[in-house]
């Protein structure tokens, strides 16, 4: 039996509805929600042109979680960026401590350095939601609880890919001792990943108008849920595919373009996402590629041709450049909306 025609498990229970949009958010948002039950999409082919689009429309709303200039919040926030960006350069590997190549080795340090004050700048950025504004005229300073959540989310979460660099050299070296162009193609795989990472923290796994499933309806347990799928990219690793159904197993690098996109949406809309690279959909789906993700429920509804939000979503998707999305009144989309690049 095809994912969307299984019937819910006994044991889940529909989460509650996601918050309804508002026009303007407020600094702390509307808060989180918890996880529930939803099908595996099979897409259905859709003949004709591809769907494009220009600049999407974006809200008046600040991006949540927009990383601070660096060296802002205060002498404990600098202190706590130097201690990190400090630690990270001295685990480098021995290929780049001890390379005679002295510009390749400066531009690794800076690199890392970069990373690291780019990934604690994007916890504190988080930890600091909410926090009442200065007065005029004044430079707002991050408190010693607010840098010390910041440090325990930048060690579990963006930190660990900044700590990835001997991570990556391995990998583009194998067998090999490493090289100037080993670690030149590291660091091109360090930049990236570690750039994502944060991204992917701040825009959506700790958005407040972001919800990701971590399970599939199926009753499959693997590695390939939306959760799961974010919860890697923020470790600086590849995302896992499901290897049930029609889908084909393995690991794929995520496509910046798909996530740049779910953090643009979430300026406007909030949403609830059950696949990114996992689940089991039609053969050939562009979720195999980590290419599409599908949303669900959309500003406080499931989506239905009733909720009014839906047809201002998918044209937010062409927009951003989505090449087909499918909703309410597609065969096989009453329910979700999938949008893929």
């Amino acid at each position: 039996m095809p994912d969307f025609q299984r019937p819910r498990p006994a044991d889940r229970r529909p989460a509650p509805p996601l918050p309804p949009r508002r026009p303007e958010r407020p600094a702390n948002g509307p808060g989180r929600w918890g996880n529930g039950a939803m099908n595996d999409h099979v897409e259905q082919q859709q003949g004709g042109a591809a769907q494009q689009g220009g600049a999407a429309q974006q809200g008046g709303a600040a991006q949540q979680g927009a990383v601070p200039a660096a060296g802002t919040y205060g002498a404990l926030a600098t202190a706590a960026r130097t201690t990190v960006a400090t630690a990270a350069v001295a685990a480098l590997p021995a290929a780049v401590r001890d390379s005679t190549n002295a510009d390749l080795k400066a531009r690794v340090e800076a690199a890392v350095t970069a990373a690291a004050g780019a990934a604690f700048d994007g916890c504190l950025a988080v930890a600091m939601r909410g926090a009442p504004a200065p007065a005029a005229g004044q430079a707002q300073e991050a408190t010693q609880a607010q840098v010390a959540a910041a440090r325990t989310a930048y060690d579990a979460g963006p930190g660990v890919a900044v700590g990835k660099f001997g991570q990556y050299l391995d990998e583009v070296r194998g067998q090999a001792s490493a090289t100037d162009a080993h670690v030149e193609s590291a660091l091109t795989r360090y930049t990236t990943r570690t750039a994502r990472s944060v991204r992917a923290y701040t825009g959506i796994q700790q958005s407040e108008n972001v919800e990701l499933l971590n399970f599939h309806v199926s009753g499959v347990r693997d590695q390939a849920n939306a959760a799961q799928n974010v919860e890697d990219i923020v470790a600086g690793e590849k995302i896992q595919v499901s290897a049930y159904g029609n889908a084909p197993g393995g690991s794929v690098e995520p496509d910046d373009t798909v996530l740049d996109a779910i953090i643009s949406l979430q300026r406007t809309y909030s949403f609830r996402i059950t696949e990114l690279a996992g689940g089991s959909h039609s053969r050939n789906s562009a979720h195999y590629t980590a290419d599409a993700f599908d949303v669900d429920q959309l500003d406080g509804a499931g989506v239905t041709s009733r909720n009014r939000s839906v047809a201002g979503f998918m044209q937010a998707c062409r927009d951003l450049g989505a090449s087909l999305v499918l909703g309410p009144g597609s065969a096989g989309h009453d329910t979700h909306v999938h949008a893929e690049w």
